[in-house]
């Protein structure tokens, strides 16, 4: 296949057309054998058109440096593609051809045929073998992760998640002491479990926290390897105070404080035992 009109020996289309041995056939992939000579500013090869029994069709353009390289002195190495063979020539030591899989954009259509076409801006793309596999290769995936916020915003959105939303806030070393800020109502979540924990020192804070809005009632159970904790509950919207207040399960003092729209039931609790503070709210 030619897209240039200057080869008198080239054929005078740039296009062929290849049709599976068995009629209606189904494939996850196409694996190519193929080269090229001429590739144009766009890198694009030429194309390979699925062109399917409901009458749909679909391209998929092969590219220079991803599917293809030139014949003479051929290096690629990707990950669906590579070179399948080299070898001298009477004008070269090194010239060859590349192999490479295009995924099939519909595996669930029926395939009548596929179109083999050239670039237009002049390339030679010449297709010695195709064949189709039930299925693309399986590619192991990569152990890291990139959706998260890039270089140093990722602490920022721990930070924010650990000191805001989680409420541990670290008033000392090591979790000696702790201010424990609950914001759990603000994001609708009824019950969490947190665990905070310093690796070298085996310094940490942990809690359960539950919202019953039946009851009016929010609970945490909280403990920890320091000595106390400064418990600051938010209380949900529509809170206009601080009703009773249960330590383990006995009546106790809470102060209450206010920031903008905001009531917090705070009280002191002392750490190295399991503790449950029970706050009822007023609306």
């Amino acid at each position: 296949m030619s897209g240039r009109a200057a080869e008198p020996a080239l054929p005078a289309s740039g296009r062929g057309t290849w049709s599976p041995s068995a009629v209606g056939a189904y494939a996850g992939a196409a694996y190519l054998l193929h080269t090229v000579d001429g590739i144009g500013p766009s890198r694009v090869a030429g194309a390979v058109t699925f062109r399917y029994e409901d009458g749909s069709q679909h391209s998929v353009y092969v590219l220079g440096g991803k599917h293809i390289t030139g014949w003479w002195f051929p290096e690629l190495k990707a990950q669906d593609a590579g070179v399948a063979w080299t070898g001298p020539n009477p004008r070269s030591n090194a010239v060859g051809v590349c192999w490479a899989m295009l995924a099939n954009p519909h595996p669930d259509k029926a395939i009548r045929s596929i179109a083999l076409s050239a670039a237009e801006e002049g390339s030679v793309y010449a297709v010695m073998g195709l064949t189709l596999a039930d299925r693309p290769p399986y590619h192991r995936p990569n152990p890291v992760s990139h959706g998260g916020p890039d270089n140093w915003a990722g602490g920022t959105c721990m930070l924010a998640l650990m000191e805001g939303l989680a409420g541990v806030g670290n008033a000392a070393t090591a979790y000696k002491r702790v201010r424990l800020s609950p914001r759990w109502n603000a994001a609708g979540v009824a019950s969490v479990a947190v665990t905070a924990r310093y690796a070298a020192s085996d310094g940490y804070v942990s809690y359960t926290y539950a919202h019953d809005a039946a009851a009016r009632t929010v609970e945490v159970t909280l403990t920890g390897s320091g000595d106390e904790a400064e418990l600051r509950l938010l209380l949900p919207a529509g809170a206009t105070g601080v009703g009773a207040v249960k330590l383990d399960g006995r009546p106790a003092q809470a102060g209450e404080e206010r920031v903008e729209g905001s009531v917090y039931a705070v009280l002191a609790v002392a750490l190295g035992r399991p503790a449950t503070v029970r706050v009822a709210y007023l609306v």
